[in-house]
């Protein structure tokens, strides 16, 4: 997907929820973000490690269906 000429990637859970914006930490894992969050300022969150795509962490509460 291509929002204002860069790239960007999604990541649907089980749930069929959508994340976005992955932000490369410090510590190499990614951290996924609601893609309502902007919208609906939904916290949710998903921390994988992206060699195996292993959820790391995650708060996956959102505030919106």
């Amino acid at each position: 997907m291509e929002r204002g000429g860069r790239e960007i990637q999604i990541l649907h859970d089980d749930l069929g929820y959508k994340y976005s914006s992955a932000i490369l930490m410090k510590d190499n894992n990614l951290r996924w973000r609601c893609s309502k969050k902007t919208a609906m300022k939904c916290t949710a969150f998903i921390v994988m490690n992206p060699r195996d795509n292993r959820v790391i962490r995650s708060q996956r509460i959102h505030n919106h269906p």
